[in-house]
């Protein structure tokens, strides 16, 4: 998925209903100059291997579609994200009525199995909550 932020940047995010954190690739958050709220000790552990990191907390803000105000949180910085392989599902008649009903734009490109992809963040549950309160942030 693609976010917007509210400066027009976009994002590259991978939703991980497995994870419990979000993240951002710290590098990603400096091109967007995104403000610095605090720092933490980070640790994750995956499928087959572990690190810990000492990392920042940035404030990200995303466009909405339904109101100026953005919807702002806070997201912890990582040095490094896998590069996934994943593919597109196909969208049902009821998928492109619910996203049309509830302004979400569709956009498909390339159908199919897609290669490895850098990602940008990793939104986890601590996220998706609001996401789901909020379904109207510019994607």
């Amino acid at each position: 998925m693609t976010l917007i932020t509210t400066s027009g940047d976009k994002i590259t995010a991978l939703i991980d209903t497995g994870a419990s954190l979000s993240v951002i690739l710290a590098n990603r958050a400096d091109e967007l100059d995104l403000q610095i709220a605090g720092e933490t000790r980070l640790s994750i552990a995956g499928f087959n291997s572990s690190m810990v990191a000492y990392t920042n907390i940035y404030v990200l803000s995303l466009k909405r579609t339904d109101s100026q105000s953005p919807l702002s949180f806070l997201i912890t910085g990582t040095p490094s994200l896998p590069s996934p392989v994943f593919s597109i599902p196909p969208l049902s008649t009821n998928d492109k009525n619910f996203m049309v009903h509830n302004s979400i734009p569709i956009e498909i490109h390339n159908s199919g199995t897609q290669g490895t992809r850098s990602i940008d963040m990793i939104i986890g549950n601590d996220m998706i909550p609001g996401s789901l309160r909020n379904p109207r942030t510019e994607k």
